[in-house]
């Protein structure tokens, strides 16, 4: 039976739905990557890439942290400082 698009009454099978599908999406990934750059026939590189960037965030987030612990260091040892110089002038001691 013709629909009037030039497109007959057809029965197909899962099967074949999927694997049109499946090709479908696969092309699609593929120019996407291609697009963004990425050559796809190289996975293994691809794969250190990412695992790089990764590193590189992880550090990047922990950075924060890291600068508190070390200006909370030197406020402390200033403090430190400050106190053992008090105490030694009480004394009439100069460091």
């Amino acid at each position: 039976m013709d629909t009037g698009y030039g497109i007959t009454d057809m029965t197909i099978s899962r099967d074949e739905i999927e694997a049109i599908a499946r090709q479908a999406g696969a092309a699609a990934v593929q120019e996407t990557l291609r697009v963004l750059g990425v050559d796809v026939s190289q996975p293994f590189e691809l794969q250190q890439d990412f695992a790089h960037l990764r590193r590189w965030r992880r550090t990047v987030e922990a950075l924060p942290g890291r600068a508190m612990v070390t200006a909370l260091t030197v406020f402390v040892t200033g403090i430190a400082g400050a106190i053992v110089i008090a105490v030694s002038n009480s004394f009439g001691r100069h460091p």
